[in-house]
């Protein structure tokens, strides 16, 4: 069975700021771990490929602007990771967009995404980036708490 996950993540956030601007699918749950800060999944855009100027508006519209670092993302798993779009802001620098669907590169591109969005600090994944990028993939895919934002 696939996974998909579309929505924001977001380091330094303990609540979003004004809930009746976002979409009625959406669902908004706290995060501890791998960091803490806030997970909004936004089901409606996924497979969009929304502009890095639509999202900083996303973000600032939902109050998802105001984290130290956050991550707009829509993968897609079956497994491993199939495709990934990811873009956002880490410490005040702009990175993305990430865009990926090849099956010899997509799961590089996917960790790639998740180190330049300073979201988790782990040297361990940093150090490992080459041996990690398959684990890591189907780590956060199999229900980590992360992307398991279901009500």
């Amino acid at each position: 069975m696939a996974y998909r996950f579309t929505g924001f993540l977001a380091r330094g956030l303990e609540r979003v700021a004004d809930s009746s601007e976002l979409p009625a699918d959406s669902i908004v749950r706290s995060i501890q771990t791998p960091f803490l800060g806030m997970g909004i999944a936004l089901p409606s855009l996924a497979g969009k490929l929304l502009t890095i100027s639509e999202l900083l508006a996303l973000a600032n519209q939902t109050g998802i602007a105001a984290a130290t670092a956050w991550m707009f993302i829509d993968y897609e798993t079956w497994g491993r990771v199939d495709a990934v779009y990811a873009a956002g802001l880490a410490d005040g620098s702009a990175f993305g967009p990430f865009d990926d669907s090849n099956g010899e590169t997509v799961e590089t591109t996917y960790l790639d995404a998740w180190l330049a969005s300073a979201l988790t600090m782990s040297t361990h994944l940093i150090s490992n980036r080459s041996t990690e990028a398959s684990g890591v993939s189907s780590w956060y895919a199999s229900g980590h708490p992360i992307l398991n934002l279901s009500p």
